[in-house]
């Protein structure tokens, strides 16, 4: 009990919550521009209340349950969990699905402990002041679809750990300052839908099975980088009914424009400006 109710939330949750709160200076987020963005973002159902870990004076026990108390917008800001009643107990539990503290300030480093929230789908912390690594430990949110860390200042490179997340449909990593290349491992990312990139300090070639593998890609966004070599063309046309936009302009791949993006019918944005590549895009 706690407060006069039966916490919902699973209490290693509330205490990794707590952990993220602590190393990104939470105390000083700003929930203004949290609810802003969630409203943009036609995330309305997730404005809840700021993020509270006071605790009993008796016995030391949270008196506020990030998952709500069963009344709208009772639960803390940018999160969602899904609840149910637990077979053993009988009692309603509630695990953490979406997790998306975004456009806070939040400044410090994303806590490995994240990774024991492993009933999440959905985490962002994009539009931040975020900076440090990137927890390679974040693979083992196997159940994770989306992952938003774009907009932050951090100095990394991405875990190849990482393409252990084998459900994600979307990875926007954009605006991050990260460096170095796409792992291999990222071929394994067989369900992503959206894969973005761009405005970062990549190099290396791209992975020559790139499409071969992620044939569900409907936007590669890459552009403002430092890529090099050719673009792939292993699977170029497996794309042909999933791909509506692709753009690697203001890179520095080389080689020369193949003619199978002619036949990708869905494509509307093709963009390969500011590179050093020969040839045309063929016509429609």
């Amino acid at each position: 009990m706690s407060g006069g109710f039966t916490l919902r939330t699973p209490l290693y949750q509330i205490e990794v919550l707590e952990k993220i709160w602590n190393s990104t200076n939470g105390i000083n987020w700003n929930y203004n521009k949290m609810k802003q963005c969630m409203i943009n973002y036609e995330d309305g159902f997730m404005v809840g209340v700021p993020w509270n870990f006071t605790r009993t004076n008796d016995n030391n026990t949270y008196i506020h349950d990030p998952c709500g108390n069963n009344t709208p917008n009772s639960q803390f800001m940018s999160i969602s969990c899904k609840c149910y009643t637990n077979e053993t107990s009988n009692q309603n539990q509630c695990d953490l699905i979406r997790l998306e503290p975004g456009c806070a300030g939040a400044t410090g480093r994303i806590p490995y402990e994240v990774s024991k929230l492993t009933t999440l789908e959905v985490l962002d912390f994009d539009t931040n002041l975020m900076t440090g690594t990137l927890p390679k430990e974040l693979s083992l949110l196997t159940r994770l679809k989306a992952l938003y860390l774009d907009s932050n200042l951090f100095t990394s490179t991405i875990p190849a750990e990482w393409g252990r997340l084998t459900n994600l449909e979307l990875i926007d990593l954009d605006t991050c300052n990260l460096e170095g290349t796409i792992p291999e491992s990222f071929l394994n990312l067989k369900k992503l839908e959206l894969f973005y990139l761009y405005n970062n300090r990549f190099t290396g070639k791209l992975p020559q099975q790139m499409f071969l593998h992620l044939n569900k890609v409907k936007e590669f966004l890459f552009y403002q980088n430092q890529f090099s070599g050719p673009i792939p063309s292993e699977g170029l046309s497996l794309l042909n009914k999933t791909l509506t936009q692709i753009d690697f302009s203001h890179n520095q791949l080389t080689g020369t424009v193949n003619q199978d993006f002619g036949l990708l019918t869905n494509l509307n944005l093709i963009i390969l400006q500011d590179n050093y590549l020969v040839g045309t895009l063929p016509k429609e």
